[in-house]
């Protein structure tokens, strides 16, 4: 029975197509369907109805008066496939649904928040899951649409989309900063490193341009953390110097040795495959990556 519906529409649409064109000839032409096919197609679909829908002369084709009523009914259905495809269009390029993402700490409070606000307030459609952790996700076992990643990657299958380039530097309270004049004075003053273990440490000068390595000190920091807001409490104090994301510095601290970053790290962001973005995660990805290269995500 579905096999017999789906035919009779597929003749249905090919008999309409015949009476919008004015003839076989150019229906064959537009639908690029040898003109015989049609003609024993429409002849089947007559048979089917048992009438005659078409009258054939050697100059033209006539619709006759039961084929006028059946044009209307055919150009409905054709009409609402076309409702049905244009539905399914738009909504296929429509941000719409939820999105699950995974994002280190730092990145989503100082670049992905801000980001996502301006995001969801244009797209009042979509909903977001965000975790905020130091946890390497599995998108596909945890059901993440996608999962923002700090640094080099280990290969893998994911598909990876660079969401933008990001420096660390080194950050001080005014009167600690304006004391480091010369890169030799950094190893003279008290590190706050961000790392979990508490190890002798390689603190390295970058030109911030052409990223050449210029000097490097080792030696063990006075405090090492992976909490980044614990190193910023404790610069603001004026416990030292500390090796800070640029993009997570506040006001309150000064760039040291400002011609210098302490290294530049590629932040991507991956998905499991090309099928599972969405127009809601393209969407997002295109937003976040414009704002993040931009600056905009930023604060103030």
């Amino acid at each position: 029975m579905n096999d017999l519906i789906g035919s009779r529409s597929a003749d249905l649409a090919l008999f309409a197509r015949v009476v919008d064109a004015g003839g076989f000839t150019a229906a064959a032409k537009s639908a690029d369907i040898p003109q015989t096919t049609i003609s024993r197609r429409i002849a089947k679909l007559e048979d089917s109805l048992g009438a005659r829908l078409l009258e054939r002369t050697t100059r033209k084709v006539v619709v006759t008066e039961i084929g006028q009523r059946v044009y209307h009914h055919a150009r409905r259905i054709i009409d609402e496939v076309e409702g049905a495809q244009t539905l399914a269009d738009s909504m296929q390029d429509e941000p719409i649904g939820l999105i699950r993402i995974s994002a280190p700490v730092v990145f989503g409070q100082h670049i992905l928040r801000p980001a996502l606000a301006r995001f969801l307030s244009a797209n009042p459609k979509v909903q977001v899951q965000l975790d905020l952790s130091g946890r390497r996700v599995d998108l596909v076992g945890d059901g993440f649409d996608t999962a923002i990643r700090v640094g080099p990657l280990e290969p893998s299958s994911l598909i990876k989309r660079r969401i933008m380039w990001a420096n660390a530097a080194y950050f001080a309270r005014a009167d600690i900063a304006c004391k480091v004049g010369a890169p030799e004075a950094l190893a003279n003053c008290d590190w706050l490193d961000a790392r979990n273990e508490y190890t002798s440490v390689d603190w390295k000068l970058l030109h911030k341009d052409s990223l050449r390595e210029c000097y490097k000190f080792t030696k063990k920091p006075r405090i090492a953390s992976s909490d980044i807001e614990t190193l910023i409490s404790c610069a603001e104090a004026g416990l030292g110097v500390a090796v800070l994301p640029v993009f997570s510095a506040p006001p309150s601290l000064e760039r040291v040795l400002p011609e210098y970053v302490s290294r530049r790290v590629e932040i991507n962001a991956l998905t499991a495959s090309h099928k599972s973005i969405t127009p809601a995660v393209r969407s997002f990805l295109d937003h976040l990556e414009e704002q993040a290269q931009s600056g905009e995500a930023l604060p103030g």
